[in-house]
């Protein structure tokens, strides 16, 4: 079994659910079952499914989880565009999200490519 903590893409999605968590604290309470329970619940899936992946026998099965978590990224990113339109976070907080789902995808985007290119 592979130590997904080890896997850089892994490493990045943790420290971006957790930045999200920390940053949608400040959320206005009407949001607690709306944006904030939608962006968090994206934001953790990410490292999550990466994770779950790291276990996979398979490389077909591997892709599907790294999909997933790609799909799960999209989501991430949308709902930080979303969340600095309305005001939900400051100016540094969503530069810091935005570099971080940026970053998230570039190793993700490499670990698929890799995967890929073994099937």
């Amino acid at each position: 079994m592979r130590d997904y903590r080890k896997i850089g893409a892994w490493a990045e999605a943790d420290a971006m659910a957790v930045a999200v968590y920390e940053y949608t604290r400040s959320f206005p309470p009407d949001e607690s079952n709306g944006l904030r329970k939608d962006l968090r619940c994206c934001a953790h899936s990410v490292p999550t499914n990466i994770a779950k992946g790291s276990v996979c026998e398979s490389i077909p099965d591997y892709l599907e989880f790294l999909h997933q978590a790609r799909c799960a990224l999209i989501d991430t990113d949308y709902f930080v565009r979303l969340a600095g339109h309305l005001g939900y976070l400051g100016s540094d907080e969503h530069k810091v999200l935005k570099a971080l789902v940026k970053s998230t995808a570039a190793r993700l985007d490499k670990m698929i490519g890799e995967a890929l290119a073994r099937t």
